[in-house]
């Protein structure tokens, strides 16, 4: 019981690897709209819609590993 409880642990770890890689995500999108927006004021609010998309899907799949890394830990 004990190894299927370490084996639950070591597999709920390794699906919250990604989330770093949203972190690094999330931190170059937002730093390519501020360069974009430096670059090109008078398309600031075509960049902003586009950084908020890419945004809310790199968190969609971070709220994803997030449900598989409890769903193998509470199933």
């Amino acid at each position: 019981m004990l190894f299927v409880k370490a084996a639950k642990i070591f597999a709920a770890s390794l699906t919250l690897t990604p989330l770093a890689g949203c972190a690094v995500a999330t931190g170059i999108v937002f730093g390519s709209l501020m360069q974009a927006t430096s670059n090109a004021p008078d398309n600031s609010n075509l960049f902003f819609s586009n950084a908020l998309l890419a945004f809310a899907l790199i968190e969609t799949f971070c709220f994803f590993a997030l449900g598989l890394a409890a769903y193998l830990l509470f199933v």
